[in-house]
């Protein structure tokens, strides 16, 4: 199995998205005209409120955001699990990717995956989660240590291809599920702080002191059960969350305050 320490991956993964990949939303002014050119047409790979993301012989498009309820849903700003069902009976309630808007969460994956279906959209794997997380530059700036979600696009938090809060803010949904410990084909170790990791980002080794190669970052894990995932931490983890964080036996039931989600879909 391919193992890389965390400096070099990242290097890697950032210097590859950055010069093979574009921004679905850039635009062209014409200086001294009314008339502005947007590369964003009927052919762009990917929807204006999208990143697009090349990995090796294909491209994805990522929410641009965390997902957040439309302003067309019962619901914009969810206290409860309740809320999530009540946007779900309605069928014009969709998840959208927009800035400073409150971040959907009380969410489960199943409800999450049936939100971005009604998007034309899916929840990404683990291994593509990680791929669009890659290059964030500061983990420290990201929302870690709040108390409480803030509003989609931190600033201070965006990879490379211009997804923002990967880290923090929220836990978000991967579409994968754990077997005895075992996901998308890598056994995880007990739960403890990040050592060593796949190519995926995915866990191999655990200490029982932070490592600061992996920025400190903490995986939860249960040798026994089924469970599902999420990834890249929430306000309150502090320096547990990262891209390496995640927590791996969490039910797919599961319907919190601090897990939401963002949706990707395959390039046009």
């Amino acid at each position: 199995m391919n193992v890389l320490p965390r400096a070099l991956l990242i290097g890697i993964g950032a210097l590859a998205l950055t010069t093979v990949s574009i921004k679905a939303v850039d635009q062209l002014s014409l200086s001294g005209s009314d008339f502005t050119a947007s590369l964003h047409t009927a052919d762009a790979p990917c929807p204006e409120e999208m990143s697009l993301l090349t990995l090796g012989d294909r491209s994805l498009c990522v929410d641009t955001y965390e997902a957040s309820p439309a302003a067309s849903c019962p619901y914009e700003s969810l206290g409860a699990s309740g809320a999530t069902e009540e946007n779900l009976a309605q069928a014009s309630c969709m998840p959208v990717s927009e800035a400073s808007r409150q971040p959907w969460v009380y969410v489960s994956l199943t409800q999450a995956q049936q939100l971005c279906a009604r998007a034309g959209k899916r929840v990404p794997s683990a291994t593509e989660w990680y791929a669009f997380g890659l290059g964030i530059k500061d983990e420290s700036a990201c929302v870690l240590d709040s108390g409480a979600a803030r509003v989609t696009g931190t600033p201070s938090c965006v990879t490379p291809i211009g997804v923002y809060d990967v880290v923090g803010n929220v836990w978000e949904w991967v579409a994968a599920e754990v077997r005895d410990g075992t996901l998308e084909g890598t056994q995880l170790p007990p739960s403890g702080y990040v050592h060593e990791v796949t190519l995926a980002g995915l866990s191999l080794q655990t200490q029982t002191v932070p490592d600061t190669v992996f920025g400190s970052d903490y995986v939860t894990t249960n040798a026994s059960g089924t469970y599902g995932v999420v990834r890249g931490g929430f306000y309150d983890s502090g320096s547990d969350g990262g891209l390496f964080a995640l927590n791996a036996a969490v039910p797919n039931s599961l319907s919190t305050q601090g897990i939401g989600f963002r949706c990707v879909q395959d390039a046009r």
